[in-house]
């Protein structure tokens, strides 16, 4: 599959694992998914990350924005995706991989919303930088502001959500 590079760390896709459960040191699940699993992965990431010590709002926080951004692999990519949680410094770590090789990717420029139209939404309840006027598109948005952490890396193969919570 693909690498995901950053600093001096190479995190790479390219092994599958029997089970549900890994047995490499650290790692916590590495599961293959599809709509049909998708109750079932949210409990394991639900339990496997309660185990690791998360608890709370943030364990709350964490599943919500691991179930969004495991619903966009299958939503974006049409068919599913790769889980892989594991335990980091100081805190979880999951990556989620869709399966669908990808060609050339663009991304279309950032809507230019009015002042008043932003003024509005925001009145209305909407958070500063939330996307305006869409009924859906707010699952990176919103996965990005429940984990510490989030990152995409996008190759002709795959693309790779990191998402990263702290044990506090």
């Amino acid at each position: 599959m693909a690498e995901m590079t950053g600093e001096a760390r190479v995190v790479a896709l390219d092994r599958l694992r029997p089970g549900d459960i890994a047995d490499c040191s650290g790692e916590l699940l590495d599961v293959v998914f599809g709509w049909a699993d998708f109750a079932r992965l949210r409990r394991q990431v639900a339990a496997q990350s309660a185990a690791a010590g998360l608890t709370g709002t943030r364990l709350d926080d964490f599943v919500l924005a691991v179930h969004e951004i495991a619903a966009n692999a299958i939503v974006h990519a049409g068919a599913g995706g790769r889980l892989i949680l594991r335990r980091a410094a100081s805190g979880l770590r999951c990556l989620v991989a869709d399966t669908i090789p990808k060609g050339t990717v663009s991304c279309p420029a950032p809507r230019s919303a009015d002042m008043r139209e932003t003024a509005a939404a925001v009145a209305a309840g909407a958070e500063p930088g939330e996307p305006i006027g869409a009924d859906s598109g707010r699952g990176l948005w919103l996965a990005a502001t429940l984990a510490d952490e989030l990152s995409i890396t996008s190759g002709p193969d795959s693309t790779i959500v990191s998402l990263y919570m702290r044990l506090d």
